[in-house]
């Protein structure tokens, strides 16, 4: 277990099946009327990260007090993330389909390697743009064959508050995790996310009521922490990874996770179509449109490849065609910086 929450790219892979599963419940409790209005989904999906809290309390003294501007800036993060989820339930109560979601969330594979370079200076290897040039791709054809459905087109300009947000989310956090370790970061965002939701709850005057959740009670519950399971992995791969630019490229596989999980529910779903446990319809509009999405998601891994484990290519075409890795690095342009060596884990 030590391993594993050690290896930034395995805790990296975790999160996008974290939020595969709890993308389809949100699905669900949206069909259901679980949740009566984005706001509602909101404030509920912030407010479980107290549970976190409480159990990061048996860990406090790994709690470093910050400064006053990196305290306001982890807090403000946090809150910051929670319109991301305030316009991402907006667009889900629209379309109801979370594969075309995540792939309009796809599009901060683009902007957080601006954000990077803008505001962090990092700078990635020629591999590395390449693969982030194929992840666009993929996104760009999961676009695309989304784009046509109207209600698509009418919710493009809410989803993209949601990827603006998302992305600035990731470089303000990166940042953060340069001065503070990975508790004391995660106290601060998870307490943000917190704080936002009671503001919205008070603002909106947002009713709460354990009877609606009741019926499907521990489904409800799985779905919460699922949904702070994966903030919390995230945060996790941010504050260890090379660059916040892997973590993003491999989250853009969410909507393959979603596919996926939809793929294997449905046989087993089936038997119980008597009891009405679970919208079959919903899982069958998370598969539309499957060989395009399959071509893009091929581009999507390709582009993780490259980014993720560059120096694996860049070896094998040494190997192959330059005799060695030293003749390969003589035509390397000498501006070029390797993210792996830039950061040092706080």
């Amino acid at each position: 277990m030590e391993e594993f929450w050690h290896s930034w790219i395995v805790v990296a892979v975790a999160v996008p099946v974290f939020y595969a599963l709890d993308s389809v419940l949100d699905v669900f409790f949206v069909d259901r009327k679980i949740y009566r209005d984005p706001v509602h989904a909101t404030v509920i999906s912030g407010l479980f990260s107290v549970l976190y809290l409480f159990a990061l309390v048996f860990k406090f003294k790994d709690f470093q007090l910050p400064e006053l501007t990196i305290l306001a800036a982890g807090i403000g993060n946090g809150m910051f993330y929670i319109g991301h989820v305030y316009f991402y339930f907006r667009v889900l109560f629209k379309l109801n389909d979370a594969s075309n979601l995540e792939c309009f969330l796809g599009f901060s594979v683009i902007l957080v390697p601006a954000f990077a370079f803008i505001f962090l200076g990092e700078k990635l290897t020629l591999f590395q743009y390449i693969g982030t040039g194929i992840s666009v791709i993929g996104v760009l054809c999961l676009f695309l064959i989304n784009i046509a459905r109207d209600s698509a087109k009418h919710s493009f300009l809410i989803m993209s508050h949601a990827v603006i947000i998302l992305s600035l989310t990731f470089i303000i956090q990166d940042k953060i995790y340069q001065y503070v370790n990975f508790y004391t970061g995660l106290v601060l965002f998870l307490t943000g996310q917190v704080l936002a939701s009671l503001v919205i709850w008070r603002v909106c005057r947002c009713r709460i009521s354990a009877k609606q959740t009741y019926k499907f009670g521990p489904m409800f519950l799985m779905s919460q922490l699922l949904g702070v399971a994966a903030v919390v992995f995230s945060q996790r791969a941010i504050n260890i990874s090379p660059s916040v630019t892997y973590v993003v490229a491999i989250e853009t596989t969410t909507p393959l996770f979603i596919m996926i999980f939809s793929f294997l529910a449905i046989p087993v779903l089936s038997y119980f179509r008597g009891k009405k446990c679970f919208s079959i319809a919903i899982l069958h509009l998370q598969l539309t449109k499957l060989t395009y999405k399959l071509f893009a998601f091929g581009c999507l891994l390709v582009g993780i490849l490259l980014t993720s484990s560059p120096d694996i290519i860049e070896n094998y075409i040494a190997s192959s065609f330059y005799g060695s890795v030293s003749d390969f690095d003589a035509i390397e342009p000498d501006n070029t910086i390797n993210v792996y060596n830039m950061r040092s884990n706080i």
